[in-house]
């Protein structure tokens, strides 16, 4: 917030006038009346001094807009580009190696989880809680990383939607399902077995389809005026995918207190709290 005003040359009105010619008596208080009448009346200190402060604080407030949004673009590219340089190197490995996991994109998203709490300072609540969502996409799996405890904060400090927000949101960007291997095209497998042209196929593929996922899903989230329940969706699909795929025994749960106290399943109990507070 900008810091109040303060009333700048007040001692230009607040003197007493001068007369421009030796005027004495009946001449001297004539003219004066004359100037008194023909002057315009000062503005109140207190009028000048709320204009002032209200006009600083709304140029401050408009370029702290700007640099939020600036930051939150930024960041989101950097983000993106470690993600994308994980998945170049996931591609380089061969088919049995466990050099890259999941674990490495989670450690890879946490690295910039104080972009979130800065954007907060800033008081932009809703770039704050994009960027912990999109964090919480390149992440797959950081369900126990404690800095993304910054997406439950990022959750408070948004401004709950109202009832409007119900309407219309079949008009929004529609997500693409997660690649498969049947939505790779790179002809027939002749052996039963991709060979090394067509792995390599499939994972360019995978990397082009995955990447505009990402970006679909960030576009539906800043689109959204129910973003309570689109994010919730959101979170509750990546759950369910990595429960099919073995990560986590028990994802009602977590499989030990440290899951259970994380980002990913407190996230998810907050906004289906907020869910079940509006229907009440």
């Amino acid at each position: 917030m900008a810091a109040k005003s303060r009333p700048g040359a007040l001692q230009t009105w607040l003197q007493p006038p001068t007369n421009a010619g030796p005027a004495t008596g009946k001449r001297k208080w004539a003219a004066d009346e004359a100037t008194a009448e023909a002057a315009p009346a000062p503005k109140s200190a207190g009028s000048k001094s709320t204009t002032t402060s209200t006009t600083k604080s709304t140029s401050k407030s408009k370029d702290s807009a700007k640099e939020a949004k600036k930051l939150f673009n930024d960041k989101l590219k950097d983000v993106e580009k470690r993600h994308l340089d994980l998945d170049k190197k996931v591609k380089a490995m061969s088919p049995n190696s466990r050099a890259i996991t999941v674990d490495n994109y989670a450690v890879s998203a946490a690295k910039h989880a104080g972009v979130v709490a800065k954007l907060l300072g800033m008081g932009s609540p809703v770039h704050a809680f994009n960027f912990a969502m999109a964090l919480a996409d390149s992440s797959h799996r950081n369900i126990t990383t404690s800095k993304m405890s910054a997406l439950l904060a990022a959750i408070e400090a948004r401004e709950k939607p109202g009832s409007e927000a119900w309407l219309n949101e079949e008009a929004l960007s529609k997500v693409p399902h997660r690649f498969t291997e049947k939505d790779a095209d790179v002809g027939e497998y002749k052996t039963g077995q991709p060979n090394k042209q067509q792995r390599n196929q499939i994972q360019n593929q995978f990397i082009i389809w995955e990447k505009g996922r990402r970006a679909a899903r960030r576009e539906r989230r800043e689109q959204c005026l129910d973003w309570v329940r689109c994010s919730l969706d959101d979170l509750v699909a990546d759950r369910d995918y990595l429960k099919d795929y073995g990560v986590g025994e028990d994802f009602s749960r977590g499989r030990d207190e440290e899951e259970r106290n994380s980002y990913f399943f407190l996230s998810i109990k907050r906004l289906e709290e907020m869910i079940a507070e509006r229907s009440a």
